[in-house]
């Protein structure tokens, strides 16, 4: 048995090295993957998420199933409009800036997070400008719109306010039901839908600017040593083969939120793909930097190389048969599994990650930021069970880089008060809490001595997750 990380400067740099190596490789993961790609075995829509082999082979520049992404995104947007995220800070120690230093504010941020409105005519189907509108004095919530006829006459009609993007909701959803109504696969008819309508989704926007905290005359340093604080965020890829198309996207959804998030608020973020394996105990854990922390934030593209089966189940399985061919394994046509205990071998990649900085590849120094998710979605479970899995897996990790940045004794308080208000009782939400802490202090099992950590590293971890116990019970004492 072995055990084997790895680190790729991109995911284009994965599959150069992977494609470079392929013909010099062994055994019935490859072979499965030849038959694929040569034709003799057809690509399925519920496994790779299309029949055409030269869609898998060539770039993919949009995600599958964008529209189902965009309704799960914009669904935990609508969630956090109505909640404080957190961040509070000593007020007489920070002013707010709206400049990317210091240390960013969810508190602030969260408090001008609203919904641009569009106005629409059932009359005339079609969107009128604002500047067009006229609002009745009687009734503060009712519009129209008056336009003049060729022949001079002045007609007047009534427009319903909603959220911006939901008449193309609307239209695109519409479409895609007749289409599946017609004998269209979901997955293809949401395809055409999101050629016909691109880019289609409710929009949200934020009035506050200032969502960063310095100090007063002298910028905050973020660590002892002066340095920026900054989180990155580890996306697993994949599953077994009983994961369709829509759970793999749900799989990855807690930290793609977590991404999109961070990126929102402006926290600098590093995002990296991560993939890992076990055949017959012998292991591996790879990551790909898709996004670096100065770098434009591109959902899409984080999606299709995170969450898309058309990229794990035809390129990024080639690279899972090169990591083992690295082990020296010739892994089969089922490419092994997960793993278990894939938290403990975690905390050992971190070691593993942190050891190239000294070859510029890494700059993060702190692996308490440095996130990834566990969950894992079942197949069959409905959508709504699934994103109430998903916005608790979300916490577990938002909070634990809350408790990082602000501190247990701004960050306790503030969770717990969230909480409540979501209707959550104060035993369950200590459960949540402790939850979140044990996620923040994994001890390696230590099963492999490279990479893992030291007696002088756990004692550390053991004494910091009491810390945080206690504070948690003091946080309840009157609860």
């Amino acid at each position: 048995m072995a055990e084997k990380f790895f680190y790729f400067d991109d995911y284009e740099s994965l599959m150069d090295e992977t494609n470079r190596k392929w013909n010099s490789m062994r055994g019935g993961g490859k072979d499965s993957m030849d038959n694929l790609s040569t034709g003799r075995v057809r690509p399925e829509v519920g496994f790779e998420g299309t029949t055409d082999i030269d869609v898998l082979k060539n770039p993919i520049n949009r995600y599958l199933d964008p529209t189902s992404l965009d309704n799960s995104i914009d669904s935990i947007k609508d969630f956090f409009a109505t909640i404080k995220l957190g961040g509070a800070f000593e007020k007489d120690r920070f002013v707010a800036t709206s400049q990317p230093k210091g240390v960013f504010s969810f508190d602030l941020a969260s408090q001008g997070l609203y919904r641009p409105q569009e106005y629409y005519s059932p009359d005339l189907d079609k969107l009128i400008p604002s500047n067009s509108i006229t609002k009745i004095s009687s009734n503060p919530n009712q519009f129209v719109y008056t336009k003049t006829t060729p022949n001079g006459k002045k007609e007047t009609f009534e427009l319903i306010q909603q959220q911006e993007g939901t008449l193309c909701m609307y239209k695109k959803n519409k479409l895609i039901k007749k289409l599946i109504s017609e004998g269209t696969p979901k997955i293809l008819a949401q395809q055409k839908a999101e050629k016909e309508y691109p880019g289609c989704k409710l929009r949200f926007a934020t009035s506050t600017k200032k969502v960063y905290l310095i100090r007063t005359g002298d910028l905050i340093d973020e660590n002892e040593k002066g340095e920026e604080k900054v989180v990155d965020i580890f996306i697993p890829i994949g599953g077994l083969r009983n994961q369709t198309p829509r759970s793999l996207m749900y799989t990855t959804m807690p930290s793609l939120l977590l991404a999109y998030f961070m990126n929102f608020y402006g926290i600098k973020t590093r995002i990296l793909g991560l993939q890992k394996g076990n055949y017959n105990g012998n292991e591996f854990i790879a990551s790909f930097k898709i996004k670096d922390y100065d770098e434009p934030f591109d959902f899409n593209r984080i999606a299709i190389l995170t969450a898309d089966s058309r990229v794990f189940r035809y390129n990024l399985f080639k690279s899972v048969v090169y990591f083992y061919n690295q082990l020296g394994v010739n892994v089969n046509d089922g490419l092994g599994g997960q793993g278990s205990s894939f938290l403990p071998r975690f905390e050992r990649y971190k070691n593993y990650y942190v050891s190239l900085i000294p070859k510029g590849k890494v700059k993060n120094k702190n692996k308490q930021l440095m996130i990834t998710s566990n969950y894992v979605a079942n197949p069959g479970f409905t959508d709504d069970v699934l994103m109430n899995q998903v916005k608790r897996e979300f916490f577990l990790m938002l909070d634990a880089v809350d408790l990082e940045f602000n501190g247990a004794k701004t960050s306790l308080p503030r969770i717990k008060a969230r909480e409540l208000k979501l209707g959550n009782d104060v035993n369950a939400i200590r459960t949540r809490i402790n939850g979140t802490i044990e996620r923040a202090t994994v001890i390696d099992d230590g099963q492999y001595k490279k990479y893992g950590q030291t007696a002088e590293e756990q004692d550390k971890i053991r004494n910091r997750r009491l810390k945080l116990r206690k504070d948690i019970n003091e946080t309840f004492i009157n609860s």
